[in-house]
């Protein structure tokens, strides 16, 4: 969207906050999935889950934060493996915490909106295989079940489960995040995926369940993140390319969306002609559509049928050289409302950057889109700015600062960037600033001593 003369209004019924993850903020010696991979010195600058941001100490100064950059919702996860640290052993110290976080949140009138899984499982359920076993289904729902009701008396809004394809895509075929396994990649993806799928849907039946049977009052509104991308051809001109891009756009878009919305699972998720592909019943599986953008993906052709990114060298690109571009998060949506007619939250959108700046023009260029998406019809109610803080950011460590808040590695201190000064002034105003380089406001609130 080009530059305006004047400031863009927010619509006063979208909902703005921003996103964490429990591994990525939370600190701490935990057994799951990732501190193993962390132990191994897998991740690119050899960063540990247990450094990152002190989360799990600091809750209360971090609701104060939230509250004092103007935030209407938090995105937030909760971390299974310390819920459930063994199959048959729940913590009860942990489930305490969460519900202590979420009662701040609540007191501060910041709406919660609570994921479930992102990305890490517990050590005991990765020794089983993890998502390729069907086991889980039940061991995941049994998790489900203990959470919910024991805080869901405080929540409205659940995310099932964080970007499947993400997670499998590279824990399987390009191993960089856990299981990292060799054998087999495409089966264990497809099987992963499949059972990732199947377990939103049997959580989002439950999840109604334990509301009515408890009588709470709105009923829960249950939803997944998926990740889609703005998926174009490298080159126009070359049908192959075209060829390669639709079928990138059904694999990691198209059928995961009518799979965990509709229960209609299609090749490779679901099995032709000789099985059912309605494993858990065709129906109505989502109250709403979590969509996580970040980057257009310039799709090129390759012989052995891989997914082959060519990026154009002339685009703007991030510090991981993702390739920016605002208007993509207006297509998605419209593709994702046109195919599935559900209410859409931004669950994750955001920058890896050390110039602040950027973000700042990131934020503004991309909840511009927004608005025309609105403008359109497109019923857009949220949008959750990833990060809140500076964090773990899986395989690339510590290294890619995502954060409106900068965190001091050896104090913990918190420091608001200029990016989430300004944005916290949208949040206030409701307005977004015109110009190349938008100049926040001081908020004063640049330092946080902790008490």
């Amino acid at each position: 969207m080009s530059d305006g003369a004047d400031a863009i209004a927010l619509p006063d019924d979208l909902l703005l906050g921003c996103a964490t993850s429990a591994t990525q903020i939370e600190g701490g010696d935990v057994a799951h999935s990732w501190s193993r991979h962390c132990d191994d010195g897998k991740t690119r600058d050899g960063s540990h889950t247990r450094d990152a941001g002190g989360h799990w100490e600091r809750v209360a100064e971090d609701v104060d934060l939230l509250e004092r950059m103007h935030q209407q919702t938090y995105r937030m996860s909760i971390e299974w493996a310390r819920v459930q640290p063994e199959k048959d052993r729940w913590d009860e110290d942990a489930l305490a915490r969460y519900r202590e976080e979420l009662g701040l949140l609540r007191d501060k009138g910041i709406v919660p909106l609570v994921t479930l899984h992102h990305f890490t499982n517990p050590l005991w359920v990765e020794h089983a295989r993890g998502w390729e076993n069907r086991e889980i289904l039940d061991a995941f729902l049994a998790y489900v079940e203990v959470v919910v009701n024991r805080l869901g008396d405080l929540v409205s809004d659940w995310v099932t489960i964080n970007e499947p394809t993400v997670y499998a895509f590279h824990g399987y075929l390009e191993r960089t995040w856990p299981p990292a396994t060799r054998q087999r990649p495409l089966r264990r993806y497809r099987q992963s995926v499949r059972n990732m799928l199947r377990a939103h849907i049997r959580a989002h039946k439950r999840v109604h369940e334990i509301y009515k049977g408890k009588g709470w009052t709105p009923d829960a509104r249950v939803g997944m993140a998926l990740h889609f991308m703005d998926f174009a051809p490298s080159r126009h001109g070359k049908k192959r390319d075209r060829m390669a891009t639709w079928l990138a756009e059904q694999l990691f878009q198209d059928e995961p969306s009518m799979a965990h919305a509709r229960g209609h699972f299609l090749p490779p998720y679901g099995f032709p002609h000789r099985y059912n592909n309605f494993p858990e019943g065709s129906g109505d599986f989502t109250d709403f559509v979590g969509v996580s953008y970040y980057r257009r993906f310039r799709v090129r052709f390759h012989p052995r049928g891989r997914i082959v990114e060519r990026p154009d060298p002339s685009a703007p690109t991030s510090d991981l050289g993702w390739e920016i571009d605002p208007e993509g998060l207006r297509r998605v949506c419209a593709a994702c409302h046109e195919s599935l007619g559900k209410p859409l939250f931004i669950t994750g959108n955001g920058i890896a950057t050390e110039e602040d700046a950027v973000r700042s023009r990131f934020i503004r260029d991309h909840l511009a889109e927004l608005v025309a998406a609105r403008s359109a019809g497109i019923p857009i109610e949220r949008y959750y700015h990833r990060s809140f803080l500076d964090g773990f950011e899986w395989g690339e460590g510590m290294s890619a600062k995502f954060g409106l808040v900068a965190v001091d590695p050896s104090t913990r201190e918190r420091t608001v960037k200029p990016s989430g000064d300004y944005y916290a002034d949208a949040c206030l105003s409701r307005l977004l600033q015109p110009g190349d380089d938008p100049a926040p406001s001081n908020h004063g609130s640049a330092h946080t001593d902790r008490p």
